[in-house]
């Protein structure tokens, strides 16, 4: 992203878990490479994380973090991020998002950014809908919205085509009703695999911005990390 000289760069991982040291090492390693000003992680599966624990998955230079934890084992979400590119304000934590309100240090660019790790029973994606509603209202300015939704938004968001419509159709009412851009992922068409032989592909992770930070960082592109080996 970048507005006039502010240049940032944002990863979005759902990382499946960070339980295991030799997992941990491989997220720290990538997130290292790549030289990033903030990170959103999702499914930590972390029920509480510390500053040494966060250290196993995190660069130095990411030294700053909040976090959602996990319940059990299932979810948790984590913002961290480098203080010599943006300074915290505020932040509101809730069962399914993380939003984190930054300036830049070096203008006076502001955004807030959150982190969404949606329900993956699809029994709660309404409700989740409806919280995301919520939040925006007390969200001004410019916003980036990223994480695994856990939604498609049609048919061409599965390598199959299956779609359930009715999720689909208020997954895209609450988009239209945000004033939410969907940002293109520019080098590939699906995000998540089942891993199987012949596998399952779909778009369940997604970039948003709303109008104000589309103006404001108007050469913004998303691309995929390289896979961890």
């Amino acid at each position: 992203m970048n507005a006039k000289t502010v240049k940032l760069s944002v990863l979005s991982w759902n990382v499946r878990g960070l339980g295991d040291a030799s997992k941990c090492k491989v997220v720290r390693d990538l997130i290292q490479s790549l030289k990033l000003d903030i990170v959103c992680l999702q499914e930590t599966k972390l029920r509480a994380v510390d500053e040494r624990r966060a250290r196993a998955f995190l660069p130095p230079n990411l030294s700053l973090f909040r976090c959602v934890d996990a319940s059990g084992s299932r979810g948790g979400i984590l913002t961290a991020w480098d203080p010599r590119a943006v300074l915290l304000h505020s932040f509101i934590a809730r069962k399914h998002t993380l939003s984190l309100a930054f300036t830049s240090t070096t203008s006076d660019a502001a955004f807030t950014v959150t982190n969404v790790y949606a329900p993956s029973d699809h029994r709660d994606s309404l409700a989740f809908l409806l919280d995301l509603e919520e939040i925006a209202a007390q969200i001004s300015g410019n916003w980036v919205i990223a994480g695994d939704f856990n939604l498609t938004r049609g048919a061409s968001d599965n390598s199959s085509g299956a779609v359930d419509t009715r999720l689909a159709d208020a997954f895209n009412d609450s988009i239209h009703k945000l004033g939410l851009i969907d940002i293109p992922l520019l080098d590939k068409l699906f995000t998540w695999s089942n891993h199987r032989d012949c596998p399952s592909l779909a778009r369940l992770d997604r970039f948003f911005f709303n109008a104000e930070m589309s103006t404001a960082f108007p050469n913004s592109t998303l691309v995929s990390a390289p896979k961890p080996l």
